[in-house]
This record gives C-alpha cells, structure tokens and sequence, in this order.
C-alpha cells in the first residue's frame, strides 16, 4: 500500500499574493472552477487504489472542505522539509504497512490519477528513498505553450521540475540541514549548483553539467539516495504560481466542466 502528502500550506508569515486576489487565506484554497485548488489534487490521489491514507498538511477540518476518510488534516510542521518529514513520521506511526508516499503540492490541478498512477509504477521499478518529476522543456511547451515556466538547461536537454515526487517511509535523511539548504534553494540552479561543490558550480555556470552528474553530486552532498523521473505528463509541472497561470489552469478545468 501506498500514503500520499499534500503540502496545502503556506510559509510562515509571508501572504501569497494570488491568495490575497481571491480573498482566501491560503493559495491552495483558491477557487478554480467553482473549487478549492487542492480538491483537485485531493481527488487524484484519493482515486489511487493503493493509496490508503492522505496526509493533508497546511489545512484543518475548519477549512471546510469535504474531504474523505482518507484523510488526516496537520496544520504543519514547519517548513518544506519539516512537513515532509512529519507527514512521514505520521504514516510510519498510523500505517506502519505502507512503504512509500507520493507527495504532491496543492497547486498542480490538472493532476489526474492516471497521471499519478503511472508516476508511481514508474518510480517503483527501482529501489531509491527519493523520487522527483522533471518534465522536458519540448514535453512542457508543447501541452502549455504559455505557461511562462522557468527551464533548467542539463548538457543538451533543458527541464522543468514537476511537484509530484514519491517519497520511501524508512528514508534516511543523512545531512539534514544540507538537505533543509537544497529545499530553501530549489527554485535557484545557481544556488543549488554552490550546494552541491565547486566542480558542479564550475560546470554549471559553462552550461556543460549534465542531469546524472548533478544526482551524482546531490547523492554524495545530501547523502539521500535519489532519482530523477523524466515525466511525459507536463500538468505535474504546470503549477499556479502566477495569475497568468490561474487564469490558463481556470479555462483548461472549465471546459472540461462544460
């Protein structure tokens, strides 16, 4: 069996300004076709047969939403990493029998379960503690060629990354605080590259660092057995960050209402 994780949340004293828009406290309450954002993400891993329980973090019961019995509402742990890890901590304690939990961000509507069930199938034809979406930047323009997403280029081939990864329930986190570094730095190669040693900020700085050098690299400075999943289905990537995007994610998930 398999749990899954919603980070639904917000960081710490900041306000998302696509929240403030629509007059909710939290992005991933954002009604998008008549709906919060996050019950769409809900709803695809809710489908999943193998999913037995959703750790949904960043939302309580006062939210509103009619959620299923899957569930389990933690209003957070922290930040990234330390609702990741908690989440994992509660279903290592409820639900001791499952060993893996996709984890998903609130803000990836157009997830289906088809979508996240192939994602799981594919990561579990391998042993790795970590698995993590990236989407080819041809893959990514092709399904949405005005999503404005931020491509990082390795060796030949440029990616977006997705928010959809699978997550081992015994992972070992070996360099925590590096790892709670990577997190912080996500959105930014350049900083990511300076965690990771001088070679892999000396390669990428010449656009000749390759995607397996950079898991190489990763592996040995976080010390967190990874795997990259190049991904077919650009929607893991197409992520509402900005009003463009709300308003691209809006009119796709309206027609398909009507």
């Amino acid at each position: 069996m398999l749990g899954a994780i919603v980070l639904a949340g917000e960081t710490p004293g900041k306000i998302d300004p696509l929240a403030a828009d629509a007059g909710v406290t939290k992005k991933s309450l954002i009604p998008i076709a008549g709906r919060p954002m996050v019950s769409y993400v809900y709803d695809a891993l809710n489908a999943m047969e193998r999913v037995d329980c959703i750790v949904t973090v960043g939302l309580t019961a006062a939210d509103g939403l009619a959620l299923s019995e899957k569930a389990i509402y933690h209003p957070g742990f922290g930040d990234i990493l330390d609702n990741v890890l908690g989440s994992i901590q509660l279903l290592r304690e409820d639900h001791p029998s499952i060993s893996h939990a996709v984890l998903a961000s609130a803000d990836i509507p157009l997830l289906t379960s088809d979508m996240a069930n192939a994602f799981a199938d594919t990561c579990l034809t391998s042993r790795h503690e970590l698995y993590y979406s990236v989407v080819e930047q041809s893959v990514m323009e092709r399904a949405y060629p005005e999503s404005g997403r931020s491509f990082r280029r390795f060796g030949k081939q440029a990616y977006a990354g997705g928010d959809l990864h699978m997550i081992a329930t015994d992972i070992d986190v070996g360099n925590i605080e590096r790892v709670r570094q990577a997190t912080q730095s996500r959105k930014s190669g350049l900083g990511l590259a300076r965690l990771l040693g001088l070679r892999v900020l000396v390669k990428f700085a010449l656009g000749r660092l390759t995607l397996d050098e950079t898991v190489q690299a990763a592996e040995r400075a976080l010390r967190v057995h990874g795997r990259p999943v190049i991904f077919p289905h650009a929607a893991v990537a197409m992520d509402v960050d900005k009003p463009h995007q709300l308003e691209q994610v809006s009119a796709i998930l309206e027609a398909q209402n009507r």
